[in-house]
């Protein structure tokens, strides 16, 4: 069967599970393949105080003058995957194998958005596996999130890298869905009410794993766009 190989999922700028075949499940899609380059989808923070910490919404902006999802004061709800109406997950699936235990890493990219943004924030990420890709019946595989690096929001349209590593003990997956939950961590705030995060999406925006060991070749599938 080989040795165990690293895996990189790649977040895609425009496709969803529910263009997929899985209907109301709005939960973005990794893939095989790389997105092409493109400014997408965030979260308008506005002159709200920080910290805090609130869930991304898969290609829609979440507002901070809308109350849901919760602008969290102390931290990520810990709420699990919500596939619709916010979609605020990556999913990759059915895979069937064994992850080793070892290190993962995550790649993405922000900018702040309008004149003068102004702030500072983070990603945090928590995983998740499912037999579904609504997330029926989750179970954590990680019990704490993981942080990213901080941008600088400062700067309109700059593009900020955002990095995480950490090691993920060893996991199976039974012909399962992986889930990468995402939280926007707003650390420090904007006096511009229209202030905005934007994601951006470059061929190196992915999920890299540790190496992964098929139990069966044959069952291994990766999500592809038709």
């Amino acid at each position: 069967m080989g040795a165990p190989t690293k895996q990189i999922y790649f977040f895609s700028n425009a496709t969803s599970m529910n263009a997929l075949g899985y209907p109301g499940v709005l939960h973005g899609a990794m893939r095989n393949f790389a997105s092409p380059f493109i400014e997408n989808w965030g979260w308008r923070y506005g002159n709200i105080s920080a910290p805090r910490w609130v869930q991304m919404k898969f290609n829609n902006e979440v507002d901070f003058a809308i109350s849901h999802p919760t602008w969290s004061l102390t931290g990520p709800t810990g709420s699990i995957p919500n596939p619709n109406p916010l979609g605020d997950c990556y999913v990759v699936g059915p895979l069937d194998g064994t992850f080793n235990a070892g290190e993962w890493g995550i790649s993405m990219s922000l900018h702040g958005e309008v004149a003068s943004p102004g702030g500072s924030a983070n990603l945090n990420f928590k995983f998740w596996k499912a037999l579904n890709p609504s997330g029926s019946g989750v179970t954590a595989i990680t019990e704490s999130y993981f942080s990213s690096s901080i941008a600088s929001l400062t700067i309109p349209t700059l593009n900020r890298n955002v990095t995480a590593s950490f090691t993920l003990p060893e996991f199976d997956m039974r012909n399962e869905f992986l889930f990468l939950q995402v939280f926007l961590h707003l650390i420090t705030t904007s006096g511009n009410s229209g202030a905005q995060v934007f994601f951006n999406f470059f061929n190196s925006s992915s999920l890299m794993s540790a190496p992964f060991m098929a139990h069966k070749a044959n069952f291994v599938s990766m999500i592809q766009e038709e």
